[in-house]
């Protein structure tokens, strides 16, 4: 998710070996890009938890996404009504 609001690979000028496993295990994330819509940027870092039932499983994402997007859209279309 991070990756679609930024454009880019996670980490993309950190070396891809070990060494950043270790710190992406130990709970190293990317910077939320500036702009990112707050649920969007919370979402994603509740996807990030470290404790896998921590995190929403994928029927909530998706929940999530189809509400706000929809929210979105909407507010979208009203503007230029």
């Amino acid at each position: 998710m991070w990756q679609i609001s930024s454009g880019r690979q996670p980490f993309h000028t950190e070396e891809y070996d070990a060494g950043l496993m270790c710190q992406i295990k130990g709970g190293k994330r990317e910077e939320i890009i500036e702009g990112t819509p707050t649920f969007y940027s919370d979402l994603y870092e509740w996807c990030w938890k470290y404790e896998p039932n921590e995190r929403p499983d994928i029927q909530k994402v998706v929940s999530i996404l189809k509400k706000e997007m929809g929210k979105l859209f909407t507010n979208s279309i009203t503007t230029y009504l």
